[in-house]
């Protein structure tokens, strides 16, 4: 990520101009607030530590951690941000700040196109949702094929049209079983932030107090000790149940889109969750987004292929599955990127050959000649400054080391796959050991 432009929200960091954009707009923002912010949005989702960040930004240089406050402030004027309801940034009080702001690495950089017919069927089943009927939507393909841009279209979509409340929790990759129903927690935790969130707690008081007090920066500490007392020998059901019941309460009035990116990275207990509220018979207007990549679950022997199978038979889930884009979805991009542009019409069909259509993989291609000066603005308009061929394309140190990531997980699933077939003829041999092997009549032999 170190030069390649991030994209979150409606914002662009453009590390190599050194700028923030929203839009087309520049933002502005001094040299050393630009400089926190991209350590920061460098680690999303992860705790950046004060001496971390001050010696990324002032390397070699004596500075008090009074003076990151100090940035972080402009930052947040900047986002358009709240300390109280962080959006973007948030503070770990005593230890340092955490981008939280999902980064759009799968999105056509603040371009959506492509898409229409899926975006129809999430409008569908929202609509169904409103109706009372409870909704589950995976949205599924390889990295980089636009899966969270496709979200965020539909989101913004939905949230500008009609009225409702939106959600979102992620996965994050992590060695072993990972917390307990860590992205339907920090979902939860962000409606509490929310404007309305008194109302949310309220509820959650009310009729899931084993949630509540999973999330201690919303209660007081007197409050979450009477609460602690008050579920002392909760079960996994009583915790499914109560769930359940407080979203039937929060949708009741409100359509609530509760979107969970990367399910291939949850833990089981929130495969658990999901199933639960698939086969849920209490009316909500509840439409459940959630995105993951089907060989992650292979791989992993993910429990989500289970909990899926279920759903679909009561006909209140389905599967978006993105396939690439085509070569008029690449015009479309450019046209949208680049307005008044000049380029010849060989231009899209080399990248959509050289990408073969994966949104990540094309808008990487169209950065590498941006960066490279091939594509320069010229009187207001853009303009080929060289006619690129296909080995000029080239692949950014950032996507090269997503693809080395990608050709590991797949070593690691044919791996797997030996594996459990070599274990499988272990075990085939054993009983064959045990009980004696039968032969067709005529062998000669009973036995071995």
């Amino acid at each position: 990520m170190l030069g390649q432009a991030l994209w979150f929200g409606p914002f662009c960091l453009d590390p190599l101009d050194k700028r923030l954009r929203r839009g087309p707009k520049a933002v502005p923002l001094t040299p050393k607030a630009f400089d926190v912010l991209h350590d920061l949005v460098r680690h999303p989702g992860r705790l950046v530590t004060k001496r971390q960040l001050l010696d990324d930004v002032w390397p070699g240089v004596h500075v008090g951690d009074a003076v990151l406050k100090v940035y972080v402030r402009e930052i947040r004027r900047a986002l358009g941000d709240a300390a109280h309801a962080p959006r973007f940034v948030e503070t770990v009080h005593g230890r340092g700040y955490r981008f939280i702001a999902p980064l759009e690495q799968e999105a056509l950089r603040g371009t959506f196109v492509g898409r229409t017919a899926e975006l129809e069927r999430l409008r569908a089943a929202l609509e169904r949702a409103r109706r009372g009927s409870r909704q589950l939507v995976f949205v599924t393909g390889e990295p980089g094929i636009g899966k969270t841009s496709l979200v965020n279209a539909f989101l913004d979509e939905a949230s500008a049209n009609s009225a409702v409340t939106i959600a979102k929790g992620h996965c994050l990759e992590h060695a072993g079983a990972g917390e307990a129903y860590l992205p339907v927690l920090e979902a939860l935790g962000r409606l509490c932030r929310a404007p309305d969130g008194e109302r949310v707690v309220a509820t959650l008081r009310r009729y899931a107090p084993t949630w509540l007090v999973q999330m201690p920066f919303l209660i007081t500490p007197a409050a979450r000790g009477r609460l602690t007392r008050e579920i002392l020998g909760t079960t996994r059901d009583r915790m499914l149940r109560e769930i359940t019941e407080a979203l039937e309460v929060l949708t009741a009035e409100t359509p609530l889109l509760l979107v969970l990116e990367n399910l291939h990275c949850s833990d089981h207990a929130t495969g658990d969750l999901i199933g639960w509220l698939a086969r849920g018979l209490g009316p909500g207007q509840l439409l459940l987004i959630g995105t993951y990549r089907p060989a992650d679950v292979q791989a992993r022997q993910h429990p989500l292929r289970a909990v899926m199978h279920g759903p679909r038979v009561l006909g209140v889930c389905e599967e978006l599955i993105l396939d690439l884009l085509n070569e008029t979805a690449v015009v479309g991009f450019l046209e949208a990127r680049f307005p008044g542009h000049r380029f010849p019409e060989t231009l899209a069909r080399l990248i959509h050959r050289r990408t073969e259509g994966n949104s990540l993989f094309m808008v990487a291609a169209v950065d590498f000649l941006v960066s490279r000066r091939t594509i320069v603005a010229v009187d207001g308009g853009w303009e080929l400054r060289l006619a690129p061929t296909e080995t000029e394309i080239g692949t950014p140190d950032t996507l090269r080391s997503m693809l080395d990531e990608q050709i590991d997980r797949l070593s690691s699933l044919n791996l797997r796959l030996a594996r459990g077939r070599q274990r499988g003829r272990h075990r085939i041999h054993r009983r064959r050991r045990g009980q004696g092997e039968r032969h067709p009549i005529g062998t000669g032999r009973e036995g071995v």
